[in-house]
Order: C-alpha cells, then structure tokens, then sequence
C-alpha cells in the first residue's frame, strides 16, 4: 500500500490547522503545542513537522508569548507534493525511479538499488507512473484537502488515513 507517513500526515494536519486560523483574525499564530493538544498528535513531532515546514518556506514563527505558527501562502498555493519533499525528501515509487543526489552519484558506477534495473522490462512504465503520481500530488492542494477549492476547480474528495487503517484492520 501507499500510504503517507505519520510525519506527512501530520504536516498536513498541522497545515489545515493553520490554514484554518487564518481565515479567523482572532485566533492568531499557533503553537504547535496547541495543534499538537487539539488533535491529540505527539508535541515533539508536530514541532519536527513544522520545523521541516519552516525550513522549505510554507510556514513561518514568531517566538515569544504570542508567538507561534502562521501558514506563508495561501492553502490554494501549497501542494501536497510540496509538503511531501519537505517532509519525506523527493519521492520515488520504487529504486529506479529515484532521482537524490545519491542515485545520481551511484549512476556513474552502474550500482542501484535494483539488481535487475538495465534489462528491466518495466522500468520506463513504472517511471511515468511515479511521474504521474507526482504530477498528481503536485497538483493536490491543501485548499483541496480542506474540501475548500478555488473558485473553477474540481473538489478532490480525500478518505483520512486513519478511515484507511481502521477499514484495512478488518480485512483478513
């Protein structure tokens, strides 16, 4: 299964969190003490979160007694690929599809992660699938995560991954 990480779900969480604050000019920055106590998710890695967050641009802190979290732009601008690379790092659906710095060294070597990569007879496909699933992503926004789309667009319709995890404990 594909499934988001719990630093990524939580990023996206903390992300609504702040997207909804700003629509109330009364509720301020966040802490992520706060976001961390009103969803019941863990204090230290909401804070990794949005120091992640904070370090690629989508949010920005105040220090200090009023201090705390606001979302940089707004959520029709963030997308979900966006807050994926912050969090996780670029994604790649399987070894040939990686493109870090790491796989390109390794390029000059002819050594990868897949024994059977050079006469794989999938590996183009599965590239433009990844390719794909990026473009995707990247046109997912936080906007659409919140079921609150720009004027003109499609809403995208999102099952938490929480509904995923609970219905698969049923499977046998």
């Amino acid at each position: 299964m594909i499934a988001f990480t719990r630093k990524t779900d939580y990023a996206l969480l903390a992300l609504a969190a702040l997207a909804a604050a700003a629509r109330d000019p009364s509720a301020g920055r966040l802490s992520a003490r706060r976001i961390a106590e009103e969803y019941r998710l863990s204090h230290p890695l909401v804070m990794n979160v949005l120091k992640d967050l904070l370090r690629a641009g989508i949010v920005s802190s105040t220090r200090g007694a009023k201090g705390g979290y606001v979302l940089d732009r707004p959520p029709a601008t963030v997308s979900v690929q966006e807050v994926l690379v912050a969090i996780e790092g670029q994604p790649a659906l399987a070894a040939c599809c990686d493109v870090s710095a790491d796989r390109a060294a390794d390029a000059t070597t002819g050594s990868t992660d897949c024994q059977v990569e050079n006469h794989c007879p999938i590996t183009h496909a599965v590239q433009r699938l990844n390719e794909r699933i990026q473009a995707f992503l990247g046109d997912i926004t936080l906007a659409d995560l919140m079921n609150d789309p720009p004027a003109g667009a499609r809403p995208v319709h999102v099952v938490p991954l929480s509904a995923l995890r609970s219905s698969a404990k049923g499977v046998t």
